[in-house]
């Protein structure tokens, strides 16, 4: 049947002192610690006592939402508190085939009109940006980052329409650029303060894909 790993932490408390700044973290109990989660679908526990093992802990009706196939953060300060949510929404939304409810779907579109992924730092942004990469609808989910505004707003070059098909983090970002000379992809990631090598490996998967029949 193979092998499950568990990670096992304590409950913990978070304040944020500002949109986008890390937040202060302290000792939690457990509704605190749930209540806390990015989206209601992660905020469901499972009881591990002896006496009541695997009985469903959801205080904030994240079973309902899940059964109906919704993403609904659990305040209306969720996206300002960390804007790296809006990209990490999108992936459980194309990955699960959910959908934000119109409260969510406002606030998102809130986060964006103020450009509050901008706030986030570089390195926090692209590491976002590879953890989509690496999905297996990774395109269809950077086309829908860009339905939705946000993509411009962190690539500005970026042409999501015109992309080639590609697998692999580096080679699906600069799929977005199949199009577009290397100017304006390294214009583009030059905020990310790439490392050489993460800069050799986006400037090779560009040169490649260009040059595909």
């Amino acid at each position: 049947f193979g092998h499950s790993t568990i990670d096992f932490s304590s409950a913990r408390r978070e304040t944020y002192a500002g949109p986008a700044v890390a937040p202060k973290v302290s000792a939690g109990d457990l509704a605190s610690d749930l209540r806390r989660r990015d989206f209601s679908v992660n905020a469901l526990a499972i009881e591990a006592s002896p006496g009541s093992f695997g009985s469903l802990l959801d205080q904030v009706d994240g079973a309902a939402d899940l059964a109906n196939r919704t993403l609904r953060t659990l305040h209306d300060a969720s996206f300002v508190d960390d804007p790296a949510r809006l990209i990490r929404g999108v992936r459980f939304e194309r990955r699960l085939n959910f959908r934000f409810n119109a409260v969510t779907a406002a606030f998102f579109a809130d986060a964006v009109d103020r450009k509050l992924c901008s706030l986030l730092s570089p390195r926090r942004l692209f590491d976002e940006l590879r953890k989509l990469a690496r999905e297996q609808d990774a395109l269809e989910m950077l086309r829908r980052l860009d339905e939705l505004g946000l993509l411009r707003q962190i690539l500005p070059h970026a042409n999501p329409a015109a992309a080639i098909v590609a697998r692999g983090e580096m080679n699906v970002l600069a799929s977005l650029y199949a199009a577009i000379d290397e100017g304006a992809l390294l214009e583009d990631f030059q905020r990310f303060n790439l490392s050489g090598v993460e800069r050799a490996a986006i400037v090779q998967a560009h040169a490649e894909l260009r040059e595909a029949p």
